[in-house]
């Protein structure tokens, strides 16, 4: 994951992250970042450690671009020096009315001012994205069962991916079991709890972290590993896609790591049982 990595060494940690073995690439726009990540390909590819065809690229659309989703689209590609995405996602479930400068248009108490564009219009987009091969899948992004099932009566294209948070604290169980069942993938960010710089939703996650559980911690024990890898494995073990994202190259290599663990079904279990429905992104 790239959402949070400061400028200056996300691109970096995305070649860190390639050399070590990760092939998924999550980006958007709204990160503010992407044209890092695209020079650290270049480099990655020109050095012929990986292929593009190797890596799964996604970017995201925010809502107040709703209306402009081929534009948009092709100025991601442009900043990541690459001709087509393996997914793009609707970032968000509301469009927002955007400003001349290109931000979000607020009101006088700092509210977003909602859009004009609906869903299934920028859908139609979406889908037209698809068809012009820029793009080989679409998704959506902090959608629930209930946006998504009416998108599904009129989508040419389904939605291939739902992004949305998830962790033992906030196992968004309900949401992410039906996407599941109507085929579409789970993709989990916030898999540790915790999002530096994120304005924190529930306050309690301010002094307390999953990472610290004692379960977590007696689990961890038991397979040799860190409690940042059980979560990690957990999420993988629910049947999710999971975004692990850190700056630091010892962090990097612990997550990949995660795929080592094997959590038994009884474990899975326990850790799901912690839910506490706390949440950290507020803004989804």
């Amino acid at each position: 994951g790239t959402w949070k990595a400061e400028p200056g060494v996300v691109g970096a940690s995305v070649k860190i992250a390639i050399a070590e073995g990760f092939r998924h690439i999550d980006c958007a726009e709204g990160y503010g970042n992407e044209k890092e990540i695209g020079e650290a390909l270049k480099e990655v590819f020109a050095e012929g450690k990986v292929k593009r065809e190797d890596l799964f690229i996604t970017s995201k659309i925010w809502g107040s671009n709703f209306d402009i989703v081929e534009k948009r689209l092709k100025n991601s590609l442009t900043l990541l020096q690459i001709d087509y995405l393996d997914l793009y996602l609707l970032h968000c479930p509301s469009s927002f009315e955007r400003t001349p400068e290109g931000g979000v248009a607020k009101d006088s108490e700092d509210f977003p001012k909602r859009g004009k564009t609906p869903i299934h219009m920028a859908w139609a987009d979406m889908e037209k994205m698809v068809d012009a091969g820029l793009t080989k899948a679409i998704g959506v992004s902090n959608f629930s069962s209930l946006l998504i099932n009416d998108m599904l009566s009129y989508a040419r294209i389904p939605p291939a991916v739902n992004q949305i948070e998830v962790s033992p604290y906030y196992t968004n169980e309900a949401l992410a079991q039906w996407c599941l069942k109507v085929n579409v993938q789970v993709t989990a960010y916030c898999p540790l709890g915790v999002s530096a710089g994120v304005s924190i939703c529930d306050e309690a996650l301010k002094t307390t972290s999953v990472l610290q559980d004692e379960l977590i911690v007696a689990i961890a024990k038991k397979h040799n590993a860190t409690a940042a890898q059980v979560l990690l494995k957990w999420s993988i073990q629910k049947g999710y896609n999971v975004l692990s994202k850190s700056t630091k190259e010892h962090r990097i290599k612990e997550n990949f790591s995660s795929r080592n663990v094997v959590l038994t079904d009884e474990e899975v279990k326990q850790i799901t049982g912690l839910n506490k429905n706390w949440k950290v992104c507020n803004h989804a």
